[in-house]
Order: C-alpha cells, then structure tokens, then sequence
C-alpha cells in the first residue's frame, strides 16, 4: 500500500515541475494566432505584422535569452512545397528569405516586445492554385501561429497590339505564300483552364491598293518563338483557316503550355475563277477573347 502512495506522490510531483517548467517556457504571447494570405496575381504580398508580447513578471524571473523564430515550411494536401527563397520573413533584425537550417532572431534578451511580417514574393503566384499551410515555432510562445496560403487562378492577356500586317510579294511563284514573320501571343496564368478565341474585325484583311484578302484565303499556325523551322518545307495543311463571320479558338493553356506561343499567317493565292491574289502589305484587326473555362469569363480585344 504505502508503495502505491509513494508512486502517486512521485508522479504528482512530476507533474507539477512540468507544469511550471511549462509555464515559465511559455512567457510570450502573439497578437493572432492565424495568418491568411491570399494571392491572386503575380504581385508580391507582405502580412500585417504580428506583435509578439512578453509576460515581463515571467521574463524577469527567468535566465534572460535571445529569442528566435523558426524557418517553416508551407506546402499543399499533395506535399507540394512553395520553395523557401520564395518566402521572406522580416524582424527587426533581419530581413531575408527563409532558411531551413536558420533561425531568425526575433527579440533580443532585453526586449519586452517585438514583431515579424511574412512576404511571398511574386513567384509564388505561379505555383498550383489552392490552399497551402504551415506553422510557425517561436521560442517561448505559448502557442505554435498558423499560416495558410490561398493562391487564387488567374490568367491576363497581355496585348499591346492586335493589328497585323505581312507583304505579298510572291503571290506568281507559289499557291499558298508563307508570312516570314511571327506574332508572339503573351499570357499571364498559373493554370491551364483557358482559352482565347479569334474573329477579323472586319471582313477582310486590305492592302494599300484596296484589294482584300478573304477569311476563307488566310490561315494561320501556332509555333514556338524559340524554334526554327524552314518556311520551304511547311504545307497548308499544317495551317488552320479564320473563318469567315465566325469565331475560332486560336490556342489553349495547355497549347500554350507546351511553348507554342506565336502565331505564323499562311495565305492560299487561289481565288474562284483563277483568281490569284495580288501582291501587296496587307493589314488587318483581330479580335482576340480571353475566356476562362471555369467560370466563361471574357476578355476582349477591342476594348483596347
């Protein structure tokens, strides 16, 4: 009996050194215990400051030390992790991106009071949307802070010019001419959900003597900036045709994905009635639409 009772009191003891070694180790307080950040272009966001307060009748009974944060890590529900050069992590000593092997100082001995932001930088915007967490330690804080990241879809176009021209200047010597140069298309996203569609303006392309090009004559293909390709081998066949009076889609997230980026025009010399088109610079206005597949928002060209 009296070995139980010497038990009990043993563990009571015990319980009573963690639970002060508990409290005194846990002598600061934050002002949240949350964080919330959410990204929906690629800009770079900085949090509210977090105030960290220290329990200064606690403190003063206590060895004084330096206290120090911990580099963390926030990742996705797939273990995906947004790299740490891309998260930065600002006290009043330091400001710097996160460090899996360092620690930040956060409050010096002495201090009774001190703060630290969170910064994402723009890079951050291009990862998988969706939500990524992580916690944040910091020496003597009575309770570990949260951190979730909400990266939002977005997609832009950025178009300075939608007007295009080539020269005709072969229109004997071959039945479907080849425009030498490329249009590079420029989008901004982090997912693959979208999609632009394209209409001529007007009816027809025109060149400086009033002569038209028909949207059943003009074609077009998708390439990459970055590749080469000999003009002589390509065929009309590798061209798709801008329909007449209607709207076509011109290229996708995942065409664009891949790297095909730029468009090259084809133009089919033969007319009806062995008409050949007439050499020339031809000029015209495409309409490119902007649309985002899961929710049919749209952005237009001729807003411009």
């Amino acid at each position: 009996m009296s070995g139980k009772i010497k038990i009990s009191a043993v563990l009571i003891i015990l319980f009573l050194v963690i639970s002060f070694n508990s409290a005194a180790a846990s002598y600061l307080t934050s002002s949240k215990y949350e964080i919330e950040m959410i990204i929906d272009n690629p800009e770079e966001i900085i949090s509210d400051p977090i105030d960290i307060n220290a329990d200064t009748e606690t403190k003063a009974g206590l060895k004084n030390n330096n206290i120090y944060i911990d580099s963390f890590v926030l990742q996705n529900s797939a273990g995906q992790e947004i790299p740490a050069q891309h998260i930065k992590i600002e006290t009043p000593y330091f400001n710097q991106s996160l460090d899996k092997s360092y620690r930040f100082l956060l409050m010096k001995n002495e201090q009774e009071k001190s703060w630290f932001k969170i910064s994402l930088l723009r890079q951050v915007a291009y990862f998988e949307p969706g939500k990524y967490s992580g916690k944040i330690n910091i020496d003597q804080l009575d309770w570990e802070i949260d951190i979730e990241i909400l990266i939002k879809p977005f997609v832009s176009l950025n178009l300075k010019e939608n007007r295009f021209e080539f020269e005709i200047s072969n229109a004997s010597q071959t039945n479907f001419f080849i425009a030498p140069d490329l249009y590079e298309i420029s989008v901004d996203s982090n997912h693959t959900d979208w999609e632009i569609q394209v209409a001529l303006e007007q009816e027809a392309f025109l060149n400086q003597q009033g002569n038209s090009l028909s949207p059943d004559n003009l074609y077009y293909r998708l390439e990459a900036v970055d590749q080469q390709y000999d003009l002589n081998e390509l065929k009309q066949e590798e061209f798709t045709n801008l329909k007449k009076n209607g709207m076509i889609t011109m290229i996708n997230g995942s065409d664009y994905q891949k790297g095909l980026t730029a468009i090259r025009f084809g133009v089919d010399l033969d007319g009806e009635n062995n008409f050949v088109q007439p050499a020339g610079l031809y000029s015209g206005t495409i309409i490119f639409t902007l649309r985002t597949l899961e929710d049919n928002n749209s952005w237009r060209s001729d807003d411009l």
